[in-house]
């Protein structure tokens, strides 16, 4: 019920060497390499080599709650949504805070088109939604032939998710914070 799928775009760490390790107990991990063509190119290798109905972007830097994918697909299966969100956590070296906080983000809640293009302005305080890493059903993108712009070096994941509710997918968020960003 789990596919751990790592798209290695270059990195010179020893990222490679712990995925074979991994992949050789578990045939649930596989290591893929990049196409070298930029973040939003890796993560359209990453949805199109995916297996799972449902798929899950995480950057290098980020962490993954153990119940992130559970609970994302539980408020899918709730809600109907083909986008799923959790509430992040970011964090540094210092300092760690809620993402998304106060009343407004304080119960499981539908993201519709208009508030995800009003929370994505610059000159705008509060929260910008397009940091959210979703769940995506992935027959969902692609019965609507929705793919990262490969185009795009920075907000590529706004982007789609921008274009994912124009054509009328639903997405879901959740208040619990599973994703550490």
């Amino acid at each position: 019920e789990l596919e751990i799928l790592v798209v290695d775009d270059g990195s010179t760490d020893a990222t490679c060497a712990i995925v074979r390790r991994h992949a050789a107990e578990d045939a649930r991990v596989r290591l893929e390499p990049g196409p070298r063509q930029g973040l939003a190119a890796v993560r359209n290798r990453s949805l199109e080599l995916a297996l799972a109905p449902w798929a899950a972007i995480l950057d290098s830097d980020d962490i993954l709650h153990p119940h992130h994918a559970r609970n994302l697909l539980d408020l899918a299966r709730r809600s109907g949504a083909s986008l799923v969100a959790a509430n992040m956590i970011a964090f540094d070296a210092d300092n760690a805070a809620l993402f998304a906080s106060g009343s407004d983000w304080s119960a499981e809640r539908t993201i519709e088109l208009a508030s995800f293009v009003e929370a994505g302005r610059l000159d705008r305080a509060g929260v910008s939604l397009g940091y959210l890493k979703p769940l995506f059903r992935r027959d969902a993108l692609a019965a609507h032939g929705l793919r990262y712009d490969a185009r795009l070096r920075i907000g590529e994941d706004y982007d789609l998710i921008e274009r994912a509710l124009a054509k009328g997918l639903a997405y879901a968020f959740s208040p619990e914070p599973t994703y550490f960003y």
